[in-house]
């Protein structure tokens, strides 16, 4: 009784550890999720999840200020202007000036189905230990 009254506080901290890191990797996807929406630069989506968790930013419930992120740090966001629109966008999105090529190359044509097998020498032997030990003493391999 009297360990089990011992382990019950390294338990209890260890319970609210984890509650802890729960609460952040909540915070972390809820973040990440609306980083692409609130037009967070490519690259530094990290970078402003780490500003907004250091500075006030986040509310009680998890969401993030993304106005008061924006305005605090500006250099981590778009305009949206700037960015392409990927393959396959929605319409109303500005299109990919580079067209995309869609015909295969030329294949060459098959001389064999045999893939090379051979080609002009004759077959090798197949592996066996007793060639292999004959071989290292020096004796001619029949």
């Amino acid at each position: 009784m009297q360990a089990d009254a011992e382990k019950l506080p390294s338990l209890q901290q260890q319970l609210e550890q984890a509650e802890q890191d729960a609460t952040d990797a909540r915070a972390q996807a809820t973040f990440f999720e609306g980083a692409s929406t609130n037009n967070v630069k490519r690259g530094s989506a990290r970078l402003a999840f780490l500003a907004a968790k250091d500075g006030p930013f986040f509310n009680d419930d998890g969401s993030v200020q993304w106005d008061s992120l924006q305005a605090r740090f500006p250099d981590l966001f778009d305009d949206g202007t700037a960015r392409p629109a990927p393959t396959g966008a929605s319409p109303g999105t500005p299109v990919q000036e580079k067209a995309v090529v869609t015909e295969r190359p030329a294949v060459a044509p098959r001389t064999s189905a045999s893939a090379g097998a051979g080609a002009g020498a004759p077959p090798r032997r197949p592996f066996s230990m007793t060639s292999a030990i004959r071989s290292a003493a020096g004796r001619q391999v029949k």
